[in-house]
């Protein structure tokens, strides 16, 4: 194997540098069992997710549902107030 100086290549230092390095690092190599790791990782991630909410939503529903007529209740009361009071101001 013939080694090019870096005048004949058109390379300057830098790029030298970085060749040696590509040269000297290990070849990439593929873990055949590094996608099944990470199914499984999601399928238990997703099943945690799934076993612990199973509650939360539906109270969160029902709160949401029985916290409107009570805010509209309130506001009614409120709205009526202040139109007496604002009846009652003189003009």
């Amino acid at each position: 194997m013939q080694t090019r100086s870096s005048d004949e290549s058109g390379m300057d230092s830098l790029d030298e540098r970085l060749a040696e390095l590509l040269r000297a690092a290990a070849p990439f190599e593929i873990d055949p069992f590094q996608k099944r790791r990470v199914l499984a990782r999601l399928e238990r991630a997703s099943q945690r997710k799934a076993g612990g909410g199973r509650w939360l939503r539906p109270a969160v529903i029902g709160t949401l549902l029985m916290s409107g007529p009570a805010t509209a209740a309130l506001e009614g009361r409120y709205v009526v107030r202040s139109s007496e009071l604002l009846d009652a101001l003189p003009k």
